[in-house]
């Protein structure tokens, strides 16, 4: 009884799979571009483009003027972790400068601040630079 309960499940699933295909390659290109956007969107919510690694490095960083220090807590090529003292809000653009892990390598780079928690940390986001895709971890 389960097997047959499997196999209708399937074949409903391979019409379904076929219709979207049908759907899709019918579609110009640059709706198939928007479609693939919208479902990255939808589906990915919270995900992580990048795996975070522990972190503990001193961060020098300038947001509306002023000067802080704080203490990056993980990091990402895509952003990190800072917890520090200080009133923050998400969306602030933030210059930072950090040593790279692994390296002695002193880097600045700007982001955006993404996610503020109530213990005195924030995320942020990098923003590329042009020439720089992201920050490698080495």
């Amino acid at each position: 009884m389960d097997d047959d309960k499997k196999k209708t499940e399937d074949q409903e699933l391979s019409a379904a799979d076929a219709h979207l295909i049908e759907l899709i390659s019918n579609m110009p290109i640059h709706a198939r571009q928007e479609l693939i956007k919208e479902l990255e969107d939808k589906y990915s919510k919270g995900k992580r483009k990048s795996v975070r690694v522990d972190y503990f490095k001193d961060v020098d960083f300038a947001t509306q003027h002023q000067v802080y220090r704080g203490f990056i807590q993980n990091i990402s090529d895509h952003g990190m972790l800072i917890e520090t003292r200080g009133d923050f809000s998400t969306g602030q653009k933030i210059t930072m400068t950090f040593v790279l892990p692994h390296s002695d390598e002193q880097v600045k780079m700007s982001g955006e601040i993404v996610r503020v928690s109530p213990e005195g940390k924030f995320a942020v986001k990098f923003h590329a630079e042009e020439g720089d895709d992201e920050v490698e971890n080495k």
